[in-house]
């Protein structure tokens, strides 16, 4: 998300430095393989390109909520 720091494993790509932020109107989108083809290989995706619903947010040190979870709106998927 825009603000949020540029993970180590994109920062190549995306071509930041050490303490870069996701610049405004970008995103870092990483997908669940070392094979993905995400923003460790194009960098930064234009947050106007990207069409997609945000069901849960993960938080470091946090398991995800599931499905019986307060944290999951009612009709959302999990």
């Amino acid at each position: 998300m825009p603000g949020d720091p540029v993970p180590g494993d994109v920062a190549a790509a995306a071509e930041a430095r050490p303490g870069d932020r996701v610049p405004v109107g970008a995103l870092v989108v990483v997908g669940d393989g070392t094979s993905s083809a995400d923003s460790r290989v194009y960098g930064y995706l234009p947050a106007d390109r990207v069409l997609g619903v945000v069901v849960r947010t993960l938080s470091p040190g946090r398991e995800s909520p599931g499905p019986s979870s307060p944290d999951v709106p009612d009709g959302a998927v999990s």
